[in-house]
């Protein structure tokens, strides 16, 4: 399984543009070739037929998708697509939402929205209302992606901003507000606000009972019934994801960026990044500089 590094296909808004995928005169014997291996990555894939039939294999399922038709692959969903047809071409965008701004999710509730938003697709059939929508969006991104007129960049962010909130009041796209019980995450966003600005600090469940003025067990109880995840599962997480950043673009050590984000050793950072990437920090780097 390959965990796939995602590049931004332009500096200023954080997503990538692949504008044609293509497979052109298949013979019968060729039909089913595969434009990728199965990988998987953080950010969500909308993936679009334009020509032909392209069919998407998610974990143990296949879909099959018509001309104007698309699916929303989401975080870390292993997955490949595949021409079904003689002439076959789709085209697809990948990018993160915590990573634009201005959007339905608050800067504590980033992270959780991660967890909540992977695991599952979505299908845009022709008969769904929301296809349309969909559709034009994502046309709309690929054209000022290839014309590349004056403030392309806008447009593109702009449309990015209408399939998100397209997702959002659809249901596709869960907001971490809406989708945990508003009163019990009321009771912990101190606490998920202070991991995000001092992950790097040493927070042990005594600190963060302290910050809530909550027993440390119950605190414990609380946090798994709010989120479905540990304390420390979560921390780790915030951490891991603050590392990200400093693997591909810094010249520190593996071993300094582990000790930044709050590990006490690299031997567990290393553990501890593999769990939630599927690859070694090391690998990470390598990968991400290689295609550069």
């Amino acid at each position: 399984m390959d965990t796939e590094i995602v590049h931004s296909s332009i500096q200023t808004v954080p997503v990538r543009i692949l504008p044609e995928l293509f497979a052109k005169n298949l013979p019968s014997s060729k039909i089913g070739q595969t434009f990728c291996n199965m990988h998987l990555h953080d950010e969500l894939e909308l993936v679009e037929a334009v020509v032909g039939n392209t069919g998407i294999h998610v974990n143990n399922r296949s879909y099959s998708l018509l001309p104007n038709e698309s699916i929303l692959i989401k975080s870390r969903v292993p997955h490949q697509t595949y021409a079904l047809s003689h002439q076959s071409t789709h085209r697809c965008i990948q990018f993160l939402p915590d990573l634009l701004s201005d959007i339905p999710v608050s800067r504590e509730q980033r992270f959780l929205s991660r967890f909540i938003n992977s695991g599952e697709v979505y299908i845009f059939k022709l008969n769904d209302p929301v296809t349309k929508e969909v559709h034009s969006c994502l046309k709309n991104i690929v054209t000022e992606y290839k014309k590349k007129q004056a403030s392309y960049e806008t447009y593109i962010k702009a449309n990015l901003y209408l399939l998100l909130g397209c997702f959002y009041r659809n249901g596709i796209l869960n907001n971490a507000d809406n989708f945990f019980d508003r009163f019990e995450l009321g009771k912990i966003l101190p606490l998920l606000k202070y991991i995000d600005e001092n992950y790097s600090e040493q927070i042990s469940l005594k600190n963060a009972g302290e910050i809530l003025s909550l027993n440390p067990d119950y605190l414990c109880r609380l946090f798994k019934k709010t989120t479905n995840m540990t304390f420390t599962d979560y921390l780790n997480f915030v951490r891991i994801c603050h590392t990200e950043k400093p693997l591909i673009f810094s010249d520190k050590t593996i071993s300094e960026i582990s000790l930044d984000a709050g590990f006490s050793s690299v031997s567990y950072f290393n553990r501890v990044f593999k769990k939630y990437k599927n690859i070694s920090p090391s690998e990470y780097r390598r990968s991400k500089y290689a295609n550069q």
